[in-house]
């Protein structure tokens, strides 16, 4: 079966397209092409490929941390109808075995599959911060780092942890860095009152980037840099 899409602007990897069509068969893309001259309907203003969000606490009433069987389905169907075709559901601090229980929901969930958006794994936004810049994370429940423990979650997670973001300037925490790089999660930095030199300590160590920059984090400032100066004048953040 073959239809077409009809856009008055097209996103393709060479860029945005005018008055251009997607030609589709059997549910593969055969063909982008000008529309004939004439034709003056369109299907959408702007038609793009599916988002892919990193970063989802939650939406449409419900949260990740949610324990209730339909709350990832929900989210998932929230994200589609947003346009986006993937996402990491992310945690938030909490008791240990609260966020292995999280983490557990969001494993079934990705190997399984189900409506809307597909999950891709999971993102741990917490408990390895630090208190002066926490946000909305409970410091009461904030945790050290230690390799045995990121183990575990990597285990409880069944290997779908995809991100771990935490405070480079906490005690372990470029030896955690460099673990979990090994393990093929992806690091993240935030929630954290690092200097200049601790956050690029943590990009020599393998650190990706930071989390939602200049919030939750020391800024710029003319004698110190920061964590935000830090990311933005590093080619690997």
């Amino acid at each position: 079966m073959t239809h077409v899409l009809r856009a008055r602007r097209l996103l393709t990897e060479e860029g945005w397209l005018d008055d251009h069509q997607l030609r589709i068969a059997d549910g593969v893309i055969a063909a982008i092409e000008p529309i004939p001259v004439g034709v003056t309907e369109r299907d959408a203003e702007l038609l793009c490929p599916a988002y892919i969000d990193t970063h989802v606490h939650g939406g449409a009433g419900v949260d990740v941390m949610d324990d209730a069987p339909d709350v990832l389905d929900k989210l998932a169907m929230h994200k589609a109808r947003e346009g986006v075709g993937s996402w990491l559901p992310t945690t938030v601090t909490a008791p240990l075995n609260t966020i292995h229980a999280a983490l557990k929901r969001i494993a079934q969930r990705c190997q399984r599959g189900g409506p809307g958006a597909q999950v891709l794994g999971s993102y741990l936004e917490g408990p390895y911060f630090t208190p002066q810049n926490k946000g909305a994370h409970p410091p009461e429940l904030f945790r050290e780092l230690e390799i045995a423990e990121l183990d575990q979650l990597i285990a409880v997670s069944q290997h779908t942890l995809r991100v771990v973001a935490l405070a480079p300037e906490k005690e372990g925490a470029l030896q955690a860095i460099r673990h979990l790089k090994q393990q093929n999660v992806r690091v993240m930095l935030g929630h954290s009152a690092a200097t200049w030199q601790q956050t690029r300590a943590a990009f020599d160590a393998g650190a990706d980037g930071l989390v939602h920059c200049y919030n939750g984090m020391t800024g710029l400032h003319h004698r110190e840099p920061g964590m935000v100066g830090a990311g933005l004048t590093d080619k690997r953040a």
